[in-house]
């Protein structure tokens, strides 16, 4: 089976560093994959370029920010699209869109040309974006009924979509079906940790604000005031390095906060089993590998409510959601995990031994989204 898929969010000549989600969940399985790997820039003017590359092509589109003539930028990226395919020869039998809103328009002008069925992902961007556009919400579900099938990716977003759109267009069609996560082959949970916590970003600026390092930053300012010998590791690295240590230099405590550099992938799941917990209050936020990645490792997390991991784990208690927007809550669940975290530790270790993670593995995923894929071809 030929598939086309089409995201904003695939590792390209453009930009490599690109989440690898979408990556993996091509890679894990054997259909024919030709991925369509596209990437924003707000010129209209210049000549946007096209890459030829193992998975496909890479093309640079033109959209303006907040999503300003949105439909109609799609409209474009969806002409030169069909202009690849049909200069080439690629005889798709199934259409993939990584995004609703966005790769979602494509999909639709695209099916309706060519003749051949296609699916839909909703992530978080998909709810941010319909919630702030309320004139688009008709066109949208006409692309929601035209879809063979609507998966999503964490079900903390099944909830405000079918609000927005509309429950009955979803009846039928919906599919659940996470992020495939590289899982920690150690079990560590119940190692006694340090008094250390961790997380783990990007610099960019484009997910500075999404990633609610300030407030984080505040909430352990908070938290450091009552346990002074505790400290925050910040794994990662990017442009806006400079912004994070100048709001760490606004703290009372800015000794208790280390700037660790990059780590790769790989040795990961090794490093996050010596904290005592992992905190990313980030939002929007569709999944968050790295939160199944800390609990791999054996080490309880802190993440947004209604984003991310939300939704998958509440029988384990393994974690706390909180309100992305309070510091004060951030910090009160900062101080549970350092108070509570030999039960939280237990909890992990019993749900690893479960086998409830297996779920996210590149064979259960894979599996699963060629199960998919065959029931609508």
């Amino acid at each position: 089976m030929a598939v086309i898929h089409i995201s904003f969010d695939f590792p390209d000549k453009v930009d490599r560093k690109k989440t690898v989600a979408i990556q993996n969940l091509v890679n894990s399985y054997a259909f024919n994959n030709i991925v369509f790997s596209l990437n924003r820039t707000a010129s209209s003017f210049t000549k946007l370029k096209i890459y030829k590359e193992d998975h496909g092509y890479t093309l640079q589109v033109t959209g303006f920010p907040f999503g300003i003539l949105l439909k109609f930028w799609m409209f474009i990226a969806y002409r030169r699209i069909l202009r690849i395919i049909k200069h080439e020869g690629i005889k798709p039998e199934m259409i993939h869109a990584h995004k609703l809103t966005f790769e979602g328009i494509i999909a639709f002008y695209l099916s309706k040309k060519l003749k051949v069925p296609f699916i839909t992902s909703i992530r978080g961007a998909d709810v941010y974006v319909l919630k702030n556009k309320p004139l688009s919400r008709s066109f949208y579900q006409k692309i929601v009924n035209s879809a063979s099938r609507v998966i999503f990716i964490a079900p903390w977003a099944m909830k405000p979509m079918k609000i927005l759109l509309g429950s009955q267009i979803f009846e039928g069609k919906t599919e659940l079906l996470p992020n495939i996560v590289n899982l920690s082959k150690r079990n560590n949970a119940l190692f006694e940790k340090g008094q250390k916590f961790v997380t783990v970003f990007r610099f960019k600026k484009n997910i500075y604000k999404v990633k609610n390092i300030n407030r984080m930053i505040k909430a352990f300012d908070l938290v450091f005031r009552k346990y002074p010998d505790y400290s925050l590791d910040i794994i990662g690295d990017g442009p806006l390095k400079s912004k994070i240590i100048e709001d760490i230099n606004l703290t009372s405590h800015p000794q208790n906060y280390f700037l660790k550099g990059e780590i790769e992938n790989e040795m990961l799941g090794k490093v996050l089993s010596g904290y005592l917990g992992f905190v990313l209050p980030s939002f929007p936020e569709t999944f968050g590998l790295v939160f199944v990645e800390a609990l791999s490792s054996g080490i309880p997390v802190i993440y947004s409510r209604n984003a991310g991991i939300d939704g998958y784990f509440d029988d384990y208690q393994v974690g706390l959601a909180v309100n992305h927007r309070s510091v004060e809550e951030i910090a009160a669940a900062i101080e549970d995990i350092i108070e509570n975290n030999r039960r939280y530790t237990q909890n992990i270790e019993n749900m690893i031994k479960s086998g409830f993670l297996h779920q996210f593995s590149r064979d259960s995923v894979g599996e699963r989204y060629s199960e998919i894929l065959k029931k609508v071809s």
